[in-house]
């Protein structure tokens, strides 16, 4: 049986998170992707929030990378969905596993086409989300491609 560790994103995937995060360039950009919160129980996919205020409106980038990932949202718990989004750069990624196998913590940061781009995973809080609102107990991905500098 393969672990859930051994889970790669197909290279179309990696080409929508690429596209997203080239986007951060020029604007802050931010994901995050929870259970808790609205998700998509017929279709089994996580829920995606675009934007790190309330006020964001998602664009066709934000759409694109949905259209992208989210598929595989419920085939990976969302600490390893985290670390194979960093894994599409090839970056380095600070991970800490549970007793169980989980991952319960994930950082990633590299920079990709003139952007810094973040990947987190927490069990506890969305890392780039602006609400205070715990996560569900599946923790909480979130993605963040800003103007390097």
């Amino acid at each position: 049986m393969s672990s859930q560790l051994d889970f790669e994103l197909p290279p179309e995937a990696c080409s929508a998170l690429a596209a997203w995060a080239e986007q951060g360039a020029v604007a802050e950009r931010v994901v995050s992707w929870d259970w808790n919160y609205g998700p998509d129980v017929i279709g089994m996919r996580a829920r995606m929030v675009a934007g790190s205020t309330a006020d964001h409106v998602a664009d066709e980038y934000d759409h694109a990378l949905y259209d992208g990932l989210s598929r595989y949202t419920h085939s990976v718990a969302l600490g390893e969905f985290a670390w194979a989004v960093s894994r599409c750069f090839g970056a380095e990624a600070q991970v800490r596993m549970g007793e169980y196998g989980f991952v319960e913590f994930m950082t990633s940061s590299f920079e990709h086409a003139g952007a810094q781009v973040d990947v987190s995973f927490f069990e506890d809080r969305c890392a780039f989300r602006a609400t205070d609102e715990p996560p569900g107990s599946s923790g909480c991905a979130s993605f963040r491609s800003r103007p390097d500098g």
